[in-house]
């Protein structure tokens, strides 16, 4: 009876088995609404209650079923844009009939954004491209979307192009024109805007093109070797009967083919003249092959930039320059070396061919290294580079040339490496040596032979020699001679060539970790048989025995630092070394060394510490609460030399704790100092600890006051950043973008508040955001502040901008003629009935035919009638005003005498009367002549 009970319970509990789990996935459709779907596996058949809540609103539940056969399967409810609910936590949970939670959901919907499908696919042939035009979901703008394109080729498979920001439109160069072509596009949210890794589904296809009929025919031009252009066609389907071709260049006349191409006397190509001087190739041939009726074949209208094909290269030479093979070509003179990019193969022994990479301005290749028993064959092939116009046609290959010798199949190699700098092993392979012991002799460049007196043997046969060594002499740059005798005394094998690259040295030893907070340190020793500039160290790990990770090769280097390595983590350590390029570089490694370890493997219950200093004024440690029990946690912190404490105040989510804030100073430089941690469960049980200093993790506060200034050719940014250091300790990086586009990052630079953009355009919309960190002067942060906020200057060019000024201008060329018409007409009223007005805007000018004795013989000296001068105008000069009378006396000195005295007095005396006053003049009176009247008083005689 207790077994049914508990039979019954488990099978109506929802969640007690797998069977009953379900899963809530929740997306954001076009940033309009959220779907959320649950999978009804394993559900009871009834209807489930959906409620959700986003962070910090009310919960409800769900207004708007999806239903399935009458089964509620999700819900759909509100989403805005406006509010960024996709940035917030959206808190869902799914209920069964009895009330019990069957799924839950606790996430936010950064990545669950699906966009609608783009729409309006247009295209457009715009030679030599084919244009691909689309719309998309205007909820968002454009530099929020990323968009890509798929296409095929008369229904082959799909061709996938890169993803793309801020694009609605596609191009595609030189569409053939008997294809067809389907082309379909998708969008999903950018980084910008907060990435989505949710496709749009695949918009509808659009057509363009049709597929060639078997009748059709191509024209295919090809310019060789900059000399002549080569147009041939496909004669499928040609009446059996010769076609006529025309063609000319862009602006040219047009001609008909003067050199044809035949086969079987039938044209199939037609040779056009070329002009490298004129760059014809740049320039669009138009070309039209005609049937014997005159209708029109095949055209051909396009530039031939692309489709130019160089003769192969001639002359290939090679020389033995030890310890390399040198090969030398010459190629088509009939452009640049700058202009032709080469390629070279080459195949040992009548193997596969290995393709070298391409090299532009270049006539040699080297070949390290090369055995002296193998057959080595070349080949070259050039065409046209980026510089002078890029061409995906190559030349054919050029004629082989051969080098060296293959071994014989009974041929035996010797391989001669110095070990440690200490000594010579020389080995060799015995296959196909007769069952007896070889006899091996060798020598130094310019030192005496010798037999070997140290052989390495297998099974009693000798299989190697150690041959002494002297890195005093440098004997490893030094040529080694080296001879393999059978028992009859034939040489079987030989060896002649340095050791440069034939150094092994020992592996690494006495590895040692130390832990340096923020970093981990290993050391090693290594070879001390050479010095430390001659070596080069790399080394590998692996964290709690994953893949292994390979780090840089560095030479001079016995130590090696990896920055905030995990305390929960085991990690494994190796070194190699070899010879570096400063001492003559060795391509040979030592073995890896003994593995050396450090730290544990992290428990599956562990938790984290990460404390980041905020803006040099406090720390903030925040802790994973993943498997901590549902109970505050006690948070403990001091600095090293300091007192440790308990946090003062916790930063909390639901009640727990999940952070603490506490005190830091600058001023004592406590970010250099090792901060020690440790986070205690409610049973007094240490849950993490936090041991290492904080200069890496210092993040300051973004960039303010951003302010935008145009001095001509230059826009200028400004920006104030943190006051709490100084500006040399601030590294600080711009970056904007262009009309909405993709932004365009600047490099870091320090002690920098300003920056500058040359020659901006006036009429785009610059949009500017800065950040800092700490610089490696005052101990490098990683951590960049948040970008600041936007600053913008500008504004976007409008399409129709230069219709409007076209109009305004216009309107303004009628307005000002209607106006110098009105004025025009009131100046010439004014001078109608104004003589004196017209004669001052326009005097009269005398006649140069004229003398002086006109003016005394028929005018009397009457200089106005002379000059023709109106009355009016002479009327004019007259005064129209009344002088004020202004009487006149003249005085004279008299000479008085007396009889009673010698003296005699001088007096004035008035000798004259009053002179007349001076008439009233009117201006309608004619000038008289002045009437001068001179009264005479006698004077008195003087006594003498």
């Amino acid at each position: 009876m207790v077994l049914l009970i508990c039979l019954v319970l488990l099978w109506t509990c929802p969640g007690s088995g797998s069977k009953l789990d379900t899963n809530i996935k929740c997306v954001v459709i076009n940033l309009e609404y959220v779907n959320c779907t649950w999978d009804d596996e394993g559900l009871p058949q009834e209807n489930c209650t959906f409620r959700s809540r986003y962070e910090g609103g009310p919960e409800a539940e769900c207004q708007m079923y999806l239903k399935v056969n009458d089964l509620n399967v999700g819900c759909r409810f509100s989403y805005s844009e406006e509010k960024l609910n996709r940035f917030t936590l959206l808190h869902a949970w799914l209920y069964s009939a009895n009330g019990s939670v069957v799924a839950e959901h606790h996430r936010n919907l950064i990545n669950m954004v699906k966009l609608d499908p783009p729409y309006n696919l247009t295209v457009e042939m715009k030679n030599p491209e084919l244009y691909l035009y689309w719309n998309s979901s205007n909820r968002t703008k454009a530099v929020c979307k990323t968009s890509q394109v798929r296409y095929k080729i008369n229904h082959k498979n799909w061709q996938l192009q890169s993803e793309s920001t801020e694009r609605n439109s596609f191009s595609l160069p030189f569409p053939s024109t008997q294809s067809l072509y389907e082309f379909q596009v998708r969008v999903k949210m950018s980084d910008t805007c907060g990435k989505s890794e949710m496709w749009s589904a695949w918009s509808e296809s659009v057509y363009c093109g049709s597929m060639k009929n078997v009748n059709d025919t191509d024209i295919k031009c090809v310019v060789i070797n900059l000399e002549y252009v080569n147009c041939t066609w496909d004669d499928e389907g040609l009446p059996q009967e010769n076609c006529t071709f025309r063609s000319r260049y862009e602006g040219g006349p047009e001609a008909e083919c003067q050199t044809y191409l035949k086969v079987n006397d039938l044209n199939v190509g037609c040779r056009v003249s070329y002009s490298e001087e004129k760059l014809n190739r740049f320039t669009l041939l138009h070309a039209w092959l005609y049937s014997a009726n005159g209708s029109v074949v095949a055209e051909h209208h396009r530039n031939l930039i692309n489709m130019v094909k160089l003769d192969p290269p001639y002359n290939l030479t090679v020389e033995m320059k030890n310890p390399e093979l040198y090969l030398y070509w010459n190629s088509s003179n009939r452009t640049k070396a700058v202009c032709k990019t080469s390629q070279v193969r080459y195949k040992i022994n009548h193997k596969n061919w290995q393709l070298q990479s391409e090299s532009t301005e270049r006539n040699s290749f080297s070949l390290p290294f090369p055995s002296t028993q193998s057959l080595y064959e070349f080949q070259v092939r050039v065409k046209m580079s980026d510089i002078c116009g890029k061409s995906e046609m190559w030349s054919a290959w050029s004629e082989s040339v051969y080098c060296g010798s293959m071994k014989n199949v009974n041929d035996t190699d010797i391989k001669c490496v110095v070990i440690n700098l200490e000594y010579v092993n020389c080995t060799w392979d015995d296959e196909g040596l007769p069952q007896e012991n070889c006899t091996f002799r060798s020598r130094y460049e310019g030192g005496p032979e010798a037999e070997c007196q140290t052989y390495l043997k297998v099974n009693d046969l000798n299989v190697g020699c150690r041959v002494s060594y002297s890195e005093e002499k440098l004997n490893r740059f030094t040529h080694l001679h080296a001879w393999l005798y059978s028992a009859n005394g034939s040489v079987v094998a030989e060896h002649h060539r340095n050791l440069i690259n034939m150094v092994k040295l020992d592996p690494p030893y006495n590895l040692t970790v130390e832990m340096k907070n923020p970093e981990l340190y290993l050391y090693w020793n290594s070879s001390n048989r050479t010095k430390a500039v001659c070596k080069t160290s790399q080394v590998r790990y692996k964290i709690n025995h994953k893949n292994w990770q390979l780090q840089s090769e560095s030479t001079e280097r016995n130590s090696f630092s990896l920055p905030f390595p995990s305390t929960q983590s085991l990690y494994e350590f190796q070194v190699r070394v070899k010879m570096s390029d400063t001492c003559g570089k060795s391509e040979m490694w030592s073995a890896w060394s003994e593995s050396v370890y450090c730290g544990s493997m992290k428990n599956v219950n562990d938790t984290d510490i990460k404390c980041v200093v905020i803006n040099l004024e406090y720390v903030n440690c925040t802790w994973d609460d993943e498997g901590l029990p549902q109970e505050n946690c006690t948070f403990r912190s001091r600095y090293e030399g300091g007192p440790e404490a308990e946090c003062q105040m916790y930063l909390k989510v639901n009640d727990l704790n999940v952070g603490c804030r506490f005190s830091y100073s600058e001023e004592k430089l406590n970010r250099f100092t090792l901060l020690h941690a440790w986070l205690y469960s409610a049973n007094g049980s240490v849950v993490a600890e936090h041991h290492r200093n904080l200069i890496n993790m210092v993040k300051l506060d973004p960039p303010y006051n951003l302010t935008v200034e145009m001095k001509n050719p230059e826009l200028y940014l400004y920006w104030n950043s943190s006051s709490r250091t100084k500006a040399v300790c601030k590294t600080s990086q711009v970056r904007y973008k262009i009309n909405h586009k993709n932004w365009q990052l600047q490099s870091e630079s320090t002690e920098r508040n300003s920056f500058s953009l040359p020659f901006p355009s006036t009429q785009s919309l610059y949009e500017f955001q800065v950040r800092v960190k700490m610089s490696d002067t005052c101990g490098k942060s990683e951590m960049w502040s948040a970008w600041s906020e936007s600053v913008y200057c500008g504004s976007m060019k409008n399409v129709n901008d230069t219709e409007t000024h076209s109009g305004s201008s216009a309107a303004l060329m009628i307005l000002y003629t209607a106006g110098a018409a009105v004025v025009l007409v009131i100046l010439s009223c004014l001078l109608v009935h104004s003589e004196r007005l017209r004669v001052i805007l326009v005097p009269v000018v005398p006649n140069p035919g004229k003398n002086f004795a006109d003016l005394i013989d028929n005018y009397g000296g009457n200089v106005e009638n002379w000059l023709s001068i109106s009355k009016e105008l002479q009327d004019g000069f007259k005064p129209n005003f009344t002088e004020r009378t202004c009487p006149v006396r003249e005085y004279r000195l008299v000479s008085q005498s007396s009889s009673d005295s010698d003296n005699s007095l001088s007096s004035l005396t008035d000798v004259s009367t009053d002179y007349q006053p001076m008439h009233s003049y009117s201006s309608a009176s004619t000038l008289p002549a002045p009437a001068e009247t001179t009264q005479t008083t006698p004077t008195a005689p003087s006594v003498l």
